[in-house]
């Protein structure tokens, strides 16, 4: 069975490795093959931290996601992926803290697009 988490983690992961740290795909699989959801970083400033970031991210897209089509089969991913960014918002208080780093922006965006994706995959 596809993990719809680990799809859109390793997806965003190789998106911004390019601009943050190639280190950042093998700090995702470190801490996708060590996921607790129960663990929430305290900073992003590295890959580890980013990866485990990413992660967290996903695992939560994945739960907003799979509550959305629950109650509405026929969401559009339009309506899905904007659903999953402002719950993860909502969540790590993104949209509104002073200081909000481009880093915690981008992930949330292509995770939200990602876990989409994914998702679709299932169906």
């Amino acid at each position: 069975m596809i993990d719809p988490v680990a799809v859109a983690a390793r997806a965003v992961a190789a998106r911004l490795a390019p601009d943050y740290d190639y280190d950042l795909v093998a700090a995702t699989e470190n801490a996708l093959s060590k996921r607790q959801p129960s663990q929430r970083p305290q900073q992003y400033i590295d890959a580890v931290s980013a990866g485990s970031l990413i992660v967290a991210v996903a695992t939560l897209a994945w739960t907003v996601y799979a509550d959305q089509r629950k109650k509405n089969p026929d969401a559009s991913d339009d309506t899905l992926e904007s659903t999953i960014r402002v719950e993860c918002r909502k969540v790590r208080r993104w949209s509104t803290r002073p200081g909000e780093t481009s880093t915690e922006t981008e992930i949330t965006e292509y995770i939200a697009t990602e876990i989409t994706r994914a998702g679709r995959k299932l169906q």
